[in-house]
């Protein structure tokens, strides 16, 4: 049975506050939970637990374009 991405994200929301609080033993347990309801593979449930903790990433600046040719 596949999961819905909104409902993975749901999931791994709810476990990101207990795998950073948690010691080196314990993440392996969140890492194994997670893997086991998501189907995921453990990088990427690792990937994913570290990305949801950091929060989202800043917004990138807008920049002006760059003309290389005929307008100066």
């Amino acid at each position: 049975m596949r999961l819905e991405l909104a409902v993975r994200r749901r999931v791994t929301a709810t476990l990101v506050n207990k795998y950073v609080k948690a010691p080196k033993a314990e993440k392996s347990v969140v890492l194994d939970q997670l893997c086991e309801v998501n189907g995921w593979h453990r990088d990427h449930a690792g990937k994913a637990l570290r990305q949801a903790a950091a929060g989202p990433p800043a917004p990138h600046p807008a920049r002006a374009p760059v003309f290389r040719y005929g307008r100066r």
